[in-house]
């Protein structure tokens, strides 16, 4: 794991405030939808729909309870690999089996918190993995550059 160039604390934010208004035009998505998501099996969690009608939509969740590690180590249903996003170590992480469905990213940004961002095209199809994952480390970068400001 990289080192940390900054330990960014994900509880108490907002993660509808962490893509900006023109960051959201960067990512083509007009509407922020707050909401309780729940990444992998921890439980509901703050966080936020950028939607792009039903085109596709980024998911944003601050995590507090999981750090990269967890899909860095394998198991489970997913495949990972390790990236740099905006310095910070990050775990690119794809769904086993499949192509072309989604891509998540999670950024270390403190010991036990990730930064979570997953891409998912609704009824904008054909993306290749390579272009799911693109769009996912773009928005996570553009999420971590946000939140830090907000601390």
């Amino acid at each position: 794991m990289p080192k940390r160039p900054a330990d960014l604390k994900v509880n108490g934010v907002d993660p509808c405030k962490l893509l900006t208004a023109s960051q959201m035009t960067e990512v083509k998505v007009a509407e922020a939808v707050p909401d309780q998501i729940e990444v992998s099996d921890l439980g509901k969690q703050p966080g936020c729909f950028y939607e792009n009608g039903v085109k596709y939509a980024y998911t944003v969740v601050g995590l507090t309870n999981r750090d990269i590690r967890a899909w860095l180590d394998g198991g489970g249903n997913t495949t990972s690999r390790l990236l740099d996003v905006a310095g910070f170590g990050a775990a690119e992480i794809v769904l086993t089996g499949t192509e072309g469905v989604n891509c998540a990213v999670a950024v270390d940004v403190s010991d036990g918190q990730a930064l979570y961002v997953n891409y998912s095209p609704t009824t904008q199809k054909g993306e290749s993995q390579d272009q799911l994952c693109g769009n996912a480390k773009k928005a996570a970068t553009l999420a971590v550059e946000t939140l830090k400001t907000l601390k």
